[in-house]
């Protein structure tokens, strides 16, 4: 009986990292989002451009650059409240925006190795400058 209670506690546990990871995420998406569209506004652009960026298809659209970054925004974010969920206690008396500044630096050179390389991406137009800061911005918000 007491195991049970114990998986159960777990469960609930779990779920309620994968749905604060997902709230995190989807908040850090929108800070991300903002810092870009404000970077985009100060060069002289206007800030839409950069929501186009985000979407994969030979027509981009705002809205669904937009959508698309809230909803890899938000699957990170579950990541990440998984992982804060299973990392040891110590570790959680360190400040979370510490963890998630690393995760943000680990998410910037996953998008710099893997996804940036590949033919026909847009947002290879973001000056890296700007593409860093925006996840080490995302990092500091998710955590």
């Amino acid at each position: 009986m007491e195991s049970q209670v114990y998986r159960s506690t777990r469960i609930s546990d779990m779920a309620g990292a994968v749905v604060s990871g997902l709230l995190a995420g989807l908040w850090a998406g929108l800070a991300m989002l903002a810092y870009l569209m404000v970077a985009v506004w100060i060069s002289g652009d206007a800030p839409v451009i950069i929501l186009a960026l985000f979407a994969p298809f030979d027509k981009p659209s705002p809205l669904t650059g937009a959508l698309l970054n809230l909803a890899v925004s938000g699957t990170y974010g579950i990541l990440y409240g998984l992982i804060w969920h299973w990392i040891p206690n110590p570790v959680h008396r360190a400040s979370g925006w510490l963890v998630g500044l690393l995760y943000g630096m680990i998410l910037l050179w996953v998008a710099k190795a893997v996804i940036l390389p590949s033919p026909g991406i847009a947002l290879t137009r973001i000056p890296l400058i700007h593409f860093s800061v925006a996840h080490l911005i995302y990092g500091l918000v998710v955590g």
